[in-house]
């Protein structure tokens, strides 16, 4: 079982290492026999301190010689192992990133049509979505979203309101059945508890981003009306507070990264 797992060059080193451990330890042991072991110089002691000392340097010799030979090909296997270990990792992030894109949130025409239709009648006004740039994932979601705001009637002149950040603020696991929200409301302010109480509006932050909110009919901050439409449609929208790039007494759509 042991042997199976080396090659036959590095069963060769194995072999040769212990030549070489062998060859050391005899030449060790005809030096100590030299520290007076020997006063009156008996020839057939002599005798055969020099013969284990020849063989000592012969075994040693032959060990180091294979080891030799053996060190080109190790390195070549070594090599190739970490070509294998590269190739395999190059595999795994390539499987990883399928695998993103089968699960890859995506807008349905249902949804789209929903959310237009809730919102027909509701106040209007642009809202800035903002996604942490270099996650592809989030990135086309955040487009899709930007899209159906626009299509709503909360889109800007300019075309302007996707903004990619270098990090968001907020940690959202997606994916997770208690901490599922591909998007966050974010309300300017600290983040603590304290409520947002504006003049058509009033929201009370919760644990976890879970909140509740009340409006106006004619509320122009548009808030509620679109934490509502979000839920109707499946889209989970966990509220919360920060000062990242959102403007005293306004809000803005974050899209979470998907990991």
């Amino acid at each position: 079982m042991l042997a199976a797992s080396f090659s036959g060059w590095g069963a060769i080193d194995i072999f040769a290492t212990l030549l070489v451990a062998i060859g050391v330890f005899g030449e060790l042991w005809a030096f100590i026999m030299k520290v007076p072991f020997n006063p009156t110089n008996f020839s057939p002691l002599e005798s055969k301190k020099r013969g284990v000392e020849k063989w000592s340097l012969i075994i040693l010799g032959v060990g180091v010689f294979l080891e030799v030979i053996a060190l080109p090909q190790n390195l070549s296997e070594v090599a190739n192992l970490n070509r294998q270990t590269t190739e395999l990792s190059l595999r795994v992030e390539e499987l990883r990133k399928e695998n993103v894109l089968l699960k890859a949130r995506r807008i349905t025409r249902e949804q789209y049509e929903k959310f237009i239709k809730i919102l027909k009648d509701k106040p209007k006004r642009p809202i800035v979505v903002y996604v942490e740039e270099g996650h592809f994932e989030a990135e086309a979601f955040a487009g899709e979203i930007r899209k159906m705001l626009n299509d709503a009637g909360y889109g800007f002149a300019n075309d302007s309101g996707l903004v990619k950040l270098l990090r968001l603020s907020f940690d959202f696991q997606i994916d997770d059945t208690n901490r599922d929200r591909p998007i966050v409301i974010g309300f300017y302010g600290e983040n603590t508890l304290e409520p947002i109480v504006w003049p058509h509006f009033k929201l009370i932050p919760g644990t976890n981003g879970q909140s509740s909110f009340s409006c106006d009919p004619d509320d122009p901050s548009a808030a509620g009306f679109i934490i509502n439409a979000f839920q109707q449609i499946g889209i989970g929208a966990a509220v919360s507070k920060t000062k990242q790039t959102v403007k005293p007494g306004d809000w803005a759509i974050f899209v979470t990264t998907k990991f």
